[in-house]
Protein backbone atom coordinates (compact mmCIF):
# COMPACT_ATOMS: atom_id res chain seq x y z
CA UNK A 1 0.00 0.00 0.00
CA UNK A 2 1.19 3.43 -0.98
CA UNK A 3 1.50 6.01 1.88
CA UNK A 4 -0.02 9.46 1.84
CA UNK A 5 1.51 12.44 0.14
CA UNK A 6 3.56 14.87 2.68
CA UNK A 7 1.14 17.46 0.91
CA UNK A 8 -1.94 17.20 -1.86
CA UNK A 9 -0.97 18.25 -5.20
CA UNK A 10 -3.46 20.29 -6.77
CA UNK A 11 -2.39 19.27 -10.18
CA UNK A 12 -0.55 16.00 -10.12
CA UNK A 13 1.77 14.69 -12.74
CA UNK A 14 3.88 11.22 -12.34
CA UNK A 15 6.56 9.04 -13.81
CA UNK A 16 7.36 6.04 -13.02
CA UNK A 17 11.30 4.82 -13.35
CA UNK A 18 12.54 1.43 -13.12
CA UNK A 19 15.27 0.70 -11.26
CA UNK A 20 18.47 1.21 -12.86
CA UNK A 21 20.44 -1.68 -11.08
CA UNK A 22 19.65 -5.07 -10.91
CA UNK A 23 20.06 -5.82 -7.18
CA UNK A 24 20.33 -3.90 -3.67
CA UNK A 25 17.50 -2.46 -1.70
CA UNK A 26 15.86 -0.27 -3.97
CA UNK A 27 15.24 -2.73 -6.37
CA UNK A 28 11.17 -2.18 -7.50
CA UNK A 29 11.31 1.31 -9.40
CA UNK A 30 10.55 5.01 -8.22
CA UNK A 31 7.05 7.22 -8.58
CA UNK A 32 7.83 10.55 -8.41
CA UNK A 33 5.05 12.37 -8.32
CA UNK A 34 4.97 16.62 -8.87
CA UNK A 35 2.50 19.53 -8.34
CA UNK A 36 2.22 20.80 -12.10
CA UNK A 37 1.93 24.17 -10.30
CA UNK A 38 3.67 25.79 -7.64
CA UNK A 39 3.62 28.94 -5.96
CA UNK A 40 7.59 30.50 -5.86
CA UNK A 41 9.90 31.61 -2.42
CA UNK A 42 7.88 29.12 -0.65
CA UNK A 43 9.95 27.40 2.52
CA UNK A 44 8.82 23.92 3.00
CA UNK A 45 7.70 23.10 -0.93
CA UNK A 46 6.57 19.82 -1.38
CA UNK A 47 6.10 19.98 -4.64
CA UNK A 48 8.26 17.42 -5.49
CA UNK A 49 7.93 13.70 -3.58
CA UNK A 50 8.87 9.59 -4.65
CA UNK A 51 7.78 6.67 -4.17
CA UNK A 52 10.05 4.00 -3.63
CA UNK A 53 9.95 0.07 -3.52
CA UNK A 54 12.37 -1.25 -1.43
CA UNK A 55 13.42 -4.02 1.17
CA UNK A 56 13.21 -3.15 5.01
CA UNK A 57 15.87 -2.17 6.47
CA UNK A 58 17.98 -5.11 7.84
CA UNK A 59 15.65 -7.71 5.59
CA UNK A 60 15.69 -9.83 2.32
CA UNK A 61 12.39 -10.53 1.87
CA UNK A 62 10.17 -8.07 3.19
CA UNK A 63 9.43 -4.53 0.64
CA UNK A 64 7.46 -1.97 1.04
CA UNK A 65 6.66 1.77 -0.41
CA UNK A 66 8.54 4.32 1.12
CA UNK A 67 7.87 7.94 0.58
CA UNK A 68 10.69 11.08 0.52
CA UNK A 69 10.81 14.72 -0.90
CA UNK A 70 12.96 15.90 -3.12
CA UNK A 71 14.33 19.51 -3.67
CA UNK A 72 11.90 21.55 -6.83
CA UNK A 73 13.66 22.72 -9.21
CA UNK A 74 15.97 25.96 -8.81
CA UNK A 75 13.48 28.49 -10.41
CA UNK A 76 11.25 27.68 -7.29
CA UNK A 77 13.42 29.92 -5.12
CA UNK A 78 14.94 32.38 -7.54
CA UNK A 79 14.19 35.82 -6.38
CA UNK A 80 13.76 36.26 -9.93
CA UNK A 81 10.63 34.43 -10.22
CA UNK A 82 9.55 35.63 -6.23
CA UNK A 83 5.67 35.46 -5.83
CA UNK A 84 4.43 34.05 -8.48
CA UNK A 85 3.17 30.70 -9.75
CA UNK A 86 5.23 28.64 -11.68
CA UNK A 87 3.62 25.99 -14.29
CA UNK A 88 5.16 23.08 -15.40
CA UNK A 89 4.31 23.08 -19.67
CA UNK A 90 5.80 19.28 -20.38
CA UNK A 91 8.06 16.46 -18.97
CA UNK A 92 9.95 13.15 -19.86
CA UNK A 93 12.19 10.46 -18.77
CA UNK A 94 15.27 10.57 -20.57
CA UNK A 95 18.18 8.16 -21.04
CA UNK A 96 17.99 4.61 -19.55
CA UNK A 97 15.85 6.44 -16.33
CA UNK A 98 18.65 8.15 -14.86
CA UNK A 99 17.24 11.84 -16.08
CA UNK A 100 13.91 13.31 -15.67
CA UNK A 101 13.25 16.71 -17.68
CA UNK A 102 11.20 18.84 -17.26
CA UNK A 103 9.80 22.28 -19.08
CA UNK A 104 8.77 25.46 -16.97
CA UNK A 105 6.50 28.14 -18.46
CA UNK A 106 8.69 31.17 -18.98
CA UNK A 107 11.68 30.12 -17.22
CA UNK A 108 13.33 26.98 -19.35
CA UNK A 109 14.15 23.56 -18.89
CA UNK A 110 15.33 21.57 -16.33
CA UNK A 111 17.02 18.18 -15.23
CA UNK A 112 17.41 15.79 -12.38
CA UNK A 113 19.91 13.73 -12.13
CA UNK A 114 18.01 10.64 -10.49
CA UNK A 115 20.87 9.49 -8.68
CA UNK A 116 22.38 12.20 -6.95
CA UNK A 117 18.70 14.53 -6.76
CA UNK A 118 20.45 17.39 -8.02
CA UNK A 119 19.08 20.11 -10.68
CA UNK A 120 20.70 21.19 -13.88
CA UNK A 121 19.69 23.79 -15.78
CA UNK A 122 19.82 23.09 -19.59
CA UNK A 123 18.50 26.57 -21.22
CA UNK A 124 16.17 29.14 -21.23
CA UNK A 125 14.59 27.34 -24.33
CA UNK A 126 11.16 24.54 -24.20
CA UNK A 127 10.61 21.57 -24.90
CA UNK A 128 8.34 21.61 -28.17
CA UNK A 129 5.74 19.45 -26.48
CA UNK A 130 2.70 19.85 -24.10
CA UNK A 131 2.21 17.38 -21.02
CA UNK A 132 4.34 14.15 -21.18
CA UNK A 133 6.39 13.18 -23.44
CA UNK A 134 6.91 9.10 -24.07
CA UNK A 135 10.31 7.40 -25.53
CA UNK A 136 9.69 4.75 -27.34
CA UNK A 137 12.51 2.88 -27.86
CA UNK A 138 11.48 0.45 -31.25
CA UNK A 139 12.32 4.15 -32.61
CA UNK A 140 14.44 5.41 -30.35
CA UNK A 141 12.51 8.61 -30.20
CA UNK A 142 10.83 10.41 -27.89
CA UNK A 143 6.77 11.40 -28.80
CA UNK A 144 4.07 13.50 -27.58
CA UNK A 145 2.01 16.89 -28.42
CA UNK A 146 3.27 19.20 -30.10
CA UNK A 147 3.15 22.52 -28.17
CA UNK A 148 2.31 24.71 -30.90
CA UNK A 149 -0.18 22.47 -33.32
CA UNK A 150 -1.61 20.14 -30.55
CA UNK A 151 -0.37 17.23 -33.41
CA UNK A 152 1.06 14.16 -32.82
CA UNK A 153 4.86 14.75 -32.71
CA UNK A 154 8.21 12.89 -32.36
CA UNK A 155 11.71 14.55 -31.76
CA UNK A 156 15.13 13.11 -30.60
CA UNK A 157 16.00 14.04 -26.81
CA UNK A 158 19.03 11.63 -26.40
CA UNK A 159 20.95 15.62 -26.96
CA UNK A 160 20.17 18.36 -24.85
CA UNK A 161 22.63 20.47 -25.64
CA UNK A 162 19.91 22.88 -27.46
CA UNK A 163 16.26 23.19 -27.78
CA UNK A 164 15.63 19.61 -29.60
CA UNK A 165 13.50 20.36 -33.15
CA UNK A 166 10.57 17.72 -34.13
CA UNK A 167 11.15 15.41 -36.89
CA UNK A 168 7.58 14.17 -37.28
CA UNK A 169 4.21 15.67 -37.01
CA UNK A 170 0.67 13.75 -37.53
CA UNK A 171 -2.42 15.44 -37.55
CA UNK A 172 -5.31 12.05 -36.89
CA UNK A 173 -8.42 14.39 -36.44
CA UNK A 174 -9.62 17.03 -37.86
CA UNK A 175 -12.36 19.12 -35.58
CA UNK A 176 -15.42 20.45 -37.03
CA UNK A 177 -15.09 24.68 -37.13
CA UNK A 178 -17.76 25.15 -34.82
CA UNK A 179 -15.76 22.49 -31.72
CA UNK A 180 -13.88 24.80 -30.35
CA UNK A 181 -10.53 22.98 -28.09
CA UNK A 182 -11.02 23.74 -24.12
CA UNK A 183 -7.59 22.18 -23.08
CA UNK A 184 -4.91 21.05 -24.38
CA UNK A 185 -4.66 17.17 -25.67
CA UNK A 186 -3.51 14.17 -23.59
CA UNK A 187 -1.20 11.08 -24.87
CA UNK A 188 -1.59 7.84 -23.38
CA UNK A 189 0.93 4.93 -24.03
CA UNK A 190 -0.27 1.92 -24.71
CA UNK A 191 3.41 0.60 -25.53
CA UNK A 192 5.15 -0.78 -28.40
CA UNK A 193 4.42 2.44 -30.44
CA UNK A 194 0.67 2.80 -30.33
CA UNK A 195 -0.98 5.25 -28.76
CA UNK A 196 -4.36 6.84 -27.75
CA UNK A 197 -4.96 10.89 -28.16
CA UNK A 198 -7.10 12.34 -26.30
CA UNK A 199 -8.59 16.06 -27.59
CA UNK A 200 -11.39 17.88 -25.66
CA UNK A 201 -13.71 20.24 -27.25
CA UNK A 202 -16.89 22.06 -26.51
CA UNK A 203 -19.41 22.71 -29.19
CA UNK A 204 -21.74 26.10 -29.09
CA UNK A 205 -23.29 26.22 -32.47
CA UNK A 206 -25.29 24.24 -34.71
CA UNK A 207 -23.01 21.59 -36.45
CA UNK A 208 -25.01 21.29 -39.73
CA UNK A 209 -28.84 19.36 -39.44
CA UNK A 210 -27.86 17.90 -36.13
CA UNK A 211 -28.06 20.12 -32.69
CA UNK A 212 -27.79 17.43 -30.70
CA UNK A 213 -24.14 18.27 -29.89
CA UNK A 214 -24.92 22.11 -29.22
CA UNK A 215 -23.84 23.02 -25.75
CA UNK A 216 -21.53 19.85 -25.09
CA UNK A 217 -18.37 19.00 -23.74
CA UNK A 218 -17.23 16.46 -26.36
CA UNK A 219 -14.02 14.41 -26.21
CA UNK A 220 -12.66 12.24 -29.06
CA UNK A 221 -10.33 9.27 -28.35
CA UNK A 222 -8.30 8.11 -31.34
CA UNK A 223 -5.99 5.16 -31.70
CA UNK A 224 -2.48 5.63 -33.38
CA UNK A 225 0.37 3.61 -34.13
CA UNK A 226 3.81 5.01 -34.79
CA UNK A 227 6.22 2.93 -37.20
CA UNK A 228 9.57 3.96 -39.13
CA UNK A 229 9.20 4.76 -42.60
CA UNK A 230 9.97 2.28 -45.02
CA UNK A 231 12.05 2.90 -47.62
CA UNK A 232 12.59 1.53 -51.32
CA UNK A 233 16.10 -0.87 -51.62
CA UNK A 234 17.06 1.58 -54.28
CA UNK A 235 16.04 4.48 -52.31
CA UNK A 236 18.00 7.29 -50.82
CA UNK A 237 17.81 6.36 -47.04
CA UNK A 238 19.68 9.32 -45.47
CA UNK A 239 17.06 12.20 -47.43
CA UNK A 240 14.91 10.77 -45.47
CA UNK A 241 16.28 9.62 -41.92
CA UNK A 242 14.25 10.26 -39.42
CA UNK A 243 10.76 10.03 -41.28
CA UNK A 244 8.10 8.33 -39.71
CA UNK A 245 4.65 6.54 -40.41
CA UNK A 246 1.71 7.59 -37.75
CA UNK A 247 -0.98 5.70 -38.95
CA UNK A 248 -4.47 6.75 -37.38
CA UNK A 249 -7.25 3.89 -36.12
CA UNK A 250 -10.98 4.08 -34.63
CA UNK A 251 -11.63 6.50 -33.06
CA UNK A 252 -14.38 6.96 -30.51
CA UNK A 253 -16.98 10.52 -29.24
CA UNK A 254 -18.45 10.70 -25.94
CA UNK A 255 -20.29 14.10 -25.70
CA UNK A 256 -22.28 15.62 -22.35
CA UNK A 257 -22.60 18.19 -20.05
CA UNK A 258 -19.52 16.65 -18.00
CA UNK A 259 -15.56 17.54 -18.63
CA UNK A 260 -13.54 14.51 -18.47
CA UNK A 261 -10.35 15.71 -16.96
CA UNK A 262 -7.94 12.84 -17.58
CA UNK A 263 -7.41 9.75 -19.50
CA UNK A 264 -5.06 7.63 -17.96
Amino acid sequence: MLPCLHQPKEIPISIFVPCLEEAGDFDGGNLYIMDKRSKTGELGNNQFEAFIYCHYRGSSTLKSWTRQILPPPPCIYDRTYLGRYLEISSYALLGDGSNICISVKGVGTYCMDMQSFTWSHLGKWMLPFTGKVEYVPELKLWVGISADTQDLAAADLSSMNSQPQLLATCKEFDQPEEWKRCKDSQLVNLGSGKFCIARFFHNKTPQGDSDELIGKNITVLTGVEVLPSVYHANGNDNSRKGELQMIPHKSRLYAGSDTIWAVL
